[in-house]
């Protein structure tokens, strides 16, 4: 995941940034879980922090378990967003 970022960041600071990253997994440490088969993608942080989109949009962790209020955090400029199941995202 790491190799596919850095081919990509070049050509998507040339195009202007991103306002929403959409991804399978959730960043590390952010609504991730411990065991290897969830944990999330420590290459998603530094992407946020350089190209600082509204939102980060993944999926991949269920939250049956959970309230929604796990749903949504935030990482710096960032709005972190599970959408597993379903969201609806409202501008």
């Amino acid at each position: 995941m790491k190799q596919r970022i850095d081919d990509l960041t070049p050509k998507i600071m040339r195009s202007g940034g991103v306002d929403i990253i959409l991804t399978h997994a959730p960043p590390y440490g952010i609504g991730d879980r411990e065991d290897p088969a969830h944990r999330g993608f420590q290459c998603f942080l530094p992407l946020m922090d350089e190209l600082k989109p509204q939102y980060l949009i993944h999926g991949h962790i269920h939250l049956h378990d959970e309230s929604a209020d796990k749903r949504i955090r935030h990482y710096g400029e960032t709005v972190v967003i599970n959408a597993c199941g379903s969201y609806m995202l409202e501008f």
